[in-house]
């Protein structure tokens, strides 16, 4: 009888991710991190920091800075839209101001289009 054999073990690796696979997640990270800005933002907004005194001490337009708070009344899926790359930030912008459901039902409805598009269609709608 000779020694037992052990069992194969597969090293089998993955292959390291393509450059397109990379910079997919760099984007997703960097629409991560726009929410960490948002929420950093709404957290001075909410100490007592206006909007306008946030602009002149970071060197960032006024506007910069509104359309980013609106971002924080954003829904849950919403967030999760812009956050996969499926709802631009601009439009999500746009819809913010909009009751969460009513942000779901428009998410849906501006699916595929193109951002000139789904601003004017917005637009349209109010």
């Amino acid at each position: 009888m000779g020694t037992p054999k052990p069992d194969r073990v597969s090293l089998r690796m993955s292959a390291p991710p393509t450059p397109v696979e990379r910079l997919r997640a760099f984007y997703r990270q960097e629409r991560e991190r726009l929410f960490d800005e948002v929420k950093l933002l709404q957290d001075a907004v909410d100490s007592g920091v206006s909007p306008v005194a946030l602009a002149a001490e970071l060197g960032i337009g006024k506007s910069t800075i509104y359309d980013k708070l609106k971002l924080a009344r954003l829904s849950g899926a919403a967030r999760n839209a812009v956050i996969e790359g499926w709802l631009n930030q601009d439009v999500a912008s746009a819809i913010a101001s909009l009751s969460h459901v009513e942000q779901n039902v428009q998410m849906k409805r501006l699916a595929g289009l193109s951002t000139r598009e789904a601003l004017k269609k917005l637009r349209h709608a109010r």
